[in-house]
């Protein structure tokens, strides 16, 4: 049953947060946010940054308002990621390498996960938006034949 200190205990446990998210530069430093201070993954966290991203606009910081967007999207990276599976993170992280050697090593760490039918399945059931992008997933596709064979 909730307490009259629960949301004077939520609200400093959100500052707490606020204070490393705000200092966060890398992917692994959100997923250490996210395990140091849980709250991070809650509806009030996220209405705080929402806040200080609407501030920043009011007060005319374009620079502040893309860094706490920024920093909000490596939130979302990260939570989405902590409800993939193995395969899915494989398989995402093969597709985001930033070039085919990137991939490639990619593919090297992950052979086991990668090199089988569920992997192709997956990518295969991935649709493209636009002409880029199924150009883009043809050639991952490609490759990932190449690698597996």
């Amino acid at each position: 049953m909730p307490t009259d200190h629960d949301e004077p205990n939520q609200a400093s446990l959100i500052q707490a947060a606020l204070q490393t998210f705000l200092n966060a530069q890398t992917p692994e430093e959100v997923d250490a946010l996210r395990a140091d201070h849980p709250v991070v993954d809650t509806e009030a966290f996220e209405a705080a940054i929402q806040r200080l991203i609407d501030h920043a606009s009011a007060a005319g910081e374009p620079d502040a308002v893309l860094r706490l967007q920024n920093r909000l999207e490596m939130l979302y990276d990260a939570q989405e990621s902590a409800t993939m599976t193995p395969l899915e993170r494989a398989v995402d992280a093969f597709l985001g390498a930033a070039d085919e050697e990137a991939a490639r090593a990619v593919f090297a760490e992950e052979r086991t996960l990668l090199a089988t039918s569920e992997a192709r399945d997956l990518m295969d059931g991935i649709e493209a938006g636009d002409p880029e992008s199924a150009r883009f997933l043809m050639e991952r596709r490609a490759l990932l034949a190449e690698l597996s064979a």
